[in-house]
C-alpha cells in the first residue's frame, strides 16, 4: 500500500507501508505507523487509491499520475489511455488465437509425430476429429477478427453471449477433446 504526503493540495513524497516514516521536522516512526489511520490523516498522509490499468489489448496506458481530491480527502492515481490502431489490435488477437490453437493441439501432436516416423501407425478417429475441430475454430476466429472493422467490434469478439445475453465464453474457448468427439459422432 502507498501513501502520499499532501500539503495545501500539493502532493509531496510517496511512502510505502513497509518502510518507516520520517516527518518533515525529522521525527522518525516505525513501519507499523501506517496502521494508525487517525494519525496519518492528522499528519497529512493519505492512502493512494490505485487506478485500474486499461486493457492493453485495446489501449496503450499512459504514465500514472497522482491527483488530490479535496472533497473526499483522498489521493487517486489516474492513468491516461490511447486507443491502439485496429490493425495493431488485429495482429495481437491473431497471434493470441494462433498461440491458443497451438496450445490446444499440443497434447495430440505426438500422434502426428508417430505417424511421420512409423508409416503403419493410424491416427485415431477421435484425435483426427479433435484436430479438425480446432483448425475449423481457428479459421472461424481469424475470419471474425478480419471482419471486425473498429474497436467496438473487436471488443465484442472477446465476450461471446447467447440469445438471452448470458455470457457463454470468449473468443478463445477452444473446447474440450470430448466435445469435438461427441460432435463428430452426432454428425456421423
Amino acid at each position: 500500500m502507498k501513501y502520499a504526503y499532501v500539503v495545501s493540495g500539493s502532493i509531496g513524497k510517496v511512502y510505502h507501508t513497509g518502510q518507516g516514516y520520517t516527518t518533515p521536522d525529522g521525527t522518525r516512526y516505525p513501519s507499523n505507523i501506517w496502521r494508525n489511520k487517525e494519525w496519518l490523516g492528522d499528519n497529512n498522509l493519505y492512502e493512494i487509491i490505485p487506478a485500474t490499468r486499461h486493457d492493453t489489448t485495446f489501449y496503450m496506458n499512459g504514465a500514472p499520475a497522482l491527483v488530490w481530491d479535496s472533497k473526499s480527502s483522498t489521493v487517486k492515481q489516474t492513468i491516461t489511455r490511447e486507443d491502439r490502431s485496429v490493425e495493431d489490435i488485429k495482429a495481437t488477437l491473431k497471434n493470441s488465437t494462433f498461440q491458443g490453437m497451438i496450445g490446444s493441439l499440443v497434447d495430440t501432436q505426438w500422434h502426428l509425430d508417430r505417424k511421420a516416423s512409423q508409416a503403419s501407425y493410424s491416427i485415431p478417429d477421435d484425435v483426427a476429429a479433435y484436430r479438425r475441430g480446432i483448425y475449423e475454430k481457428y479459421d472461424s476466429y481469424i475470419a471474425s477478427i478480419d471482419a471486425a472493422s473498429d474497436l467496438d467490434k473487436l471488443k465484442a469478439l472477446m465476450i461471446q453471449t447467447d440469445l438471452a445475453g448470458n455470457v457463454t465464453g470468449s473468443l478463445w474457448d477452444w473446447g474440450r477433446f470430448e466435445d469435438f468427439v461427441l460432435a463428430e459422432e452426432e454428425v456421423a
